[in-house]
C-alpha cells in the first residue's frame, strides 16, 4: 500500500491503515459469512454496552462507511481503484473514538482493469459487491432497517462531496456538484438497483437547522448507548 496515500486519506477522514493495535478486532470482510458475523457483532454490542443489536449495527455502518469514502479519496487523489470486497476491512475497538470504533483498511487491494475504470465505477462496483452485501448482512443479524444503514453512509457520501472534496485543491478539480447529482439519481446503480441515495436526497426534513445543516429522516440510535445523546441533526429533535 502507498504510505502517503495511506497517510493523507487517515487525516482527511475517520479511517486508518495497517494493522490494529487493539485487543478486540473485528474482520468486517469475514462477515459474508452469517455465523462469523453475528458471532462478532454480539460482542460488539457487548463491549459498547449497547441495549439493542440494531444499535450495534447501525453504529457500525457509520463507522465502516469511511472504507467507501477512503476509496474514494484514494481515486480522486491518486487514481487509485480499490476493490472494497477483496481488501481486508477490519474494526477495532478503541475507547477514544466515536461509539468505541474504528475501521482499520489492513489491505486495499486494487481492482481488476484498474485503468479503465473512473469514479462512477469505483462507487458502483463497491456498491454492488461489497456495500450492499454489507448491509443486507447487518439489516438480517442485528434487524435494522435498511434505511437507518443507508443514511449513516448517505451522510458522508453527501458530506464528501458538498464540503471535502472541494476544500483540498490538492485534487483535480472535478464537477463535484455534477457528480453528487449523477449519484442521487435514480438509476446510477443501474436500472434495476434501488437507490437509496436518490430518496434520501429528496425526502423532505422534519425540521429546518438554523445552521443549513440537513436533518436526518430515520435516527441512528446513538443515544441510546451509555453517556450518549442524540445527533444536534436528529430527527427525533422536536422543531
Amino acid at each position: 500500500m502507498d504510505n502517503q496515500l495511506a497517510n493523507y486519506i487517515s487525516e482527511k477522514t475517520a479511517v486508518s491503515f495497517g494493522n490494529p493495535k487493539s485487543s478486540h478486532v473485528w474482520n468486517v470482510s469475514s462477515w459474508d459469512d452469517p455465523a462469523i458475523a453475528a458471532l462478532q457483532l454480539e460482542e460488539i454490542q457487548r463491549l459498547q454496552e449497547a441495549p439493542r443489536a440494531k444499535v450495534t449495527g447501525s453504529l457500525v455502518m457509520k463507522r465502516v462507511s469511511f472504507a467507501y469514502i477512503g476509496a474514494l479519496l484514494a481515486y480522486y487523489r491518486s487514481g487509485k481503484v480499490w476493490d472494497l470486497n477483496r481488501s481486508t476491512i477490519n474494526l477495532a475497538f478503541d475507547e477514544d473514538e466515536p461509539f468505541n470504533l474504528m475501521p482499520v483498511i489492513t489491505e486495499a487491494a486494487e481492482a481488476a482493469d484498474a485503468s479503465a475504470k473512473n469514479w462512477e465505477n469505483v462507487l458502483v462496483d463497491n456498491f454492488h459487491h461489497w456495500l450492499l452485501p454489507l448491509i443486507e448482512t447487518l439489516e438480517k443479524t442485528c434487524r435494522v432497517q435498511q434505511i437507518v444503514l443507508w443514511e449513516n453512509v448517505f451522510i458522508y457520501l453527501k458530506w464528501f462531496y458538498e464540503k471535502l472534496a472541494p476544500s483540498l485543491p490538492e485534487l483535480e478539480q472535478a464537477d463535484w456538484n455534477g457528480h453528487w447529482g449523477k449519484i442521487t439519481d435514480d438509476t446510477f446503480f443501474g436500472e434495476s438497483a434501488s437507490n437509496a441515495f436518490a430518496y434520501l436526497n429528496t425526502v423532505k426534513s422534519k425540521r429546518v437547522m438554523e445552521n443549513g445543516m440537513r436533518v436526518r429522516h430515520t435516527c441512528c440510535y446513538k443515544h441510546q448507548l451509555p453517556n450518549s445523546r442524540k445527533c444536534s441533526t436528529c430527527c427525533q429533535i422536536k422543531a
